[in-house]
């Protein structure tokens, strides 16, 4: 269960894991990261604003960092840093042509982004 924003909640979103396959049936590591995603998205769209008051969030063992992918499009090897992600290059050339994932999309700290050349 999450609600939007804390002070005043416009938004309620509540997320049931039914009959899960998992030896983890805990609401914190299984349901509470797709709640955080989901409200991730909600904030960005309804162009949430950060309350005074609100505290930083601080990840701990259990959460995953997931950051937004850039676009590299159009873009060279050369110019490609990264520090989140591990970057495969598929082809020979210089000039990146297509990327999966696709620019924006969130992806998990430490996974694979593929460029095509």
């Amino acid at each position: 269960m999450g609600a939007l924003p804390m002070n005043n909640p416009q938004i309620a979103l509540y997320i049931c894991l039914e009959k899960p396959h998992s030896l983890i049936q805990y609401g914190g590591t299984i349901v509470g990261p797709i709640v955080n995603n989901v409200l991730s998205d909600v904030v960005t769209y309804l162009d949430i604003k950060k309350q005074d008051n609100e505290l930083d969030f601080e990840y701990t063992w259990m959460d995953i960092k997931t950051y937004p992918v850039e676009n590299y499009i159009g873009k060279n090897r050369k110019e490609i840093k990264n520090t989140h992600f591990k970057i495969v290059y598929i082809g020979d050339g210089d000039k990146i042509i297509s990327q999966l994932p696709l620019p924006n999309e969130k992806l998990q700290e430490g996974k694979e982004i593929i460029l095509f050349t």
